[in-house]
């Protein structure tokens, strides 16, 4: 099991895999992605913060998915 973008990836560049992508699937146990960081390194994590709401805002993480096939709604 893994999220969906993973699945809609590895399902676009081989469509015979012996899997499919559940799209009415509720997860029972919700999560978020992350990304570890030494939390004394307010900087960086101020600089990581700014770069994803420009990607958002820009339409960078569209074309992202867009390229590498991933159907995924980054809003959510």
């Amino acid at each position: 099991m893994a999220d969906s973008p993973t699945f809609t990836y590895l399902k676009s560049k081989n469509p015979d895999a012996k899997f499919r992508v559940v799209e009415d699937y509720v997860p029972s146990l919700a999560g978020e992605i992350g990304i570890g960081i030494a939390k004394d390194n307010t900087d960086l994590v101020d600089k990581l913060n700014e770069a994803i709401t420009a990607a958002k805002e820009d339409g960078t993480f569209k074309e992202i998915y867009e390229k590498w096939g991933v159907d995924w709604d980054f809003n959510e």
